[in-house]
Order: C-alpha cells, then structure tokens, then sequence
C-alpha cells in the first residue's frame, strides 16, 4: 500500500510485476539511498493513512524536515529521483527557508560550495 504512494515504485509494481518477491525487488534509482529510502517510506505510512487531520500532517512534516542541511539535500533528492512529489514540495520549502536572506557566500558556506567566482565577477 505504501508503495502506491510513489509514483516510481507504483509504476514497477503494477507494470512491471516487480516487488512481489527477492527474485522480483524493486530496483531504486541511485540517488536513493537505503537510509533515505527507509524515512521516505515513514513519511509515505504516515501520509497515506486515511483519516489524519491537516494539522496532525502539519506538525509531522515540520518535525520530519527538521536535520541537518546535508541530510535534507539528499532526502529531496531521492524523493525527487522516486516522484514524489509531496515530499520534494516540503523539502525543496525547507531548503528555501534555509537560504532565504542569506548572501551568496553564506549560502556557499552552507552548502559547501566552493567559491569559483573570479573577482572580478564578484564586482559586478
């Protein structure tokens, strides 16, 4: 049943006949790690459950965005790689939150980017 709240994964299981055995496992995309994979299927239990209120949503997703930068880079990504989209709206608005007012180099910081502008671009 969670499985048919991703896209991906409902696509393989009732297409392609996969998922209904280890001879028959669902392959994942590559970004999709097993530790990502495990807290994308708690959000999808949790979310696929008939019967919660908006407000029981509301503060399981704001306590499930909450780790670190680096963590929620890569939860958007496989949430991203698995079409999910619920997931990836709420992750990608977590990340916004978290750059918004930030200077390009504070966002650089954050991300570990490395700073490749010449100085005279950072003039401009």
């Amino acid at each position: 049943e969670v499985a048919m709240f991703c896209p991906m994964i409902c696509q393989e299981v009732i297409h392609k006949g996969v998922g209904s055995s280890k001879n028959h496992a669902i392959s994942l995309p590559q970004r999709v790690n097993p530790a990502m994979f495990s807290l994308i299927l708690d959000y999808c239990r949790f979310h696929q459950l008939p019967g919660r209120s908006n407000k029981e949503r509301k503060t399981y997703d704001e306590k499930f965005i909450r780790m670190d930068t680096k963590r929620l880079c890569e939860l958007t990504s496989a949430a991203d790689s698995l079409q999910l989209k619920p997931l990836v709206d709420l992750t990608s608005r977590a990340l916004a939150r978290i750059i918004e007012g930030k200077t390009p180099e504070e966002i650089r910081e954050i991300f570990h980017l490395p700073d490749d502008l010449t100085e005279e671009e950072k003039l401009e």
